[in-house]
């Protein structure tokens, strides 16, 4: 259960900070584990890996952006 809590810590890291470069080891830390560990524990957990999470969740917020912006130019 605690490795799921910090996994947890490390999405709500991810979250925070998505506008930001993000360094796998940093966001690693926040879940008290190695990088290697914690991308396989990521990628098992989650469905997906690291970086597509983390691209996906940026082409997400780009994609809302767009929309907004579209809607108040009409």
């Amino acid at each position: 259960m605690e490795t799921v809590i910090n996994i947890q810590k490390a999405i709500d890291y991810i979250e925070e900070n998505i506008l930001d470069e993000l360094k796998f080891d940093v966001i690693a830390n926040q879940a008290y584990m190695s990088s290697h560990h914690f991308q396989r524990l990521f990628s098992m957990i989650c469905g997906v890996p690291l970086g597509d999470y983390i691209r996906n969740r940026r082409l997400s917020l780009a994609a809302t952006e767009i929309k907004i912006s579209n809607s108040k130019n009409h």
